[in-house]
């Protein structure tokens, strides 16, 4: 298990809004509900070459409508896209 595997578990594993998870990588998928998918990717952006956002894509069904957003994270020191 690398890293964004471990912190992925730390964040979903036991999570009851997201159902079946998946980890692997920098990935999670898993279910909401019986017809929604979500995949949530840790990614970088361009503006630092680490991981500093979430990506996540919603599914309705297999071959249903895809929505997707990403969401920035930051540090304790609420600073985003720099390395403590």
């Amino acid at each position: 298990m690398n890293v964004f595997e471990e912190f992925l578990r730390e964040l979903f594993n036991g999570e009851p809004m997201i159902r079946e998870a998946n980890i692997c990588g920098r990935s999670v998928i898993g279910k909401v509900d019986d017809q929604i998918i979500v995949k949530i990717v840790l990614v970088s952006t361009e503006r630092s070459k680490a991981i500093d956002a979430i990506l996540v894509v919603k599914r309705e069904g297999p071959l249903g409508k895809k929505d997707q957003a990403s969401v920035g994270l930051t540090d304790k020191t609420g600073k985003a896209g720099q390395q403590t």
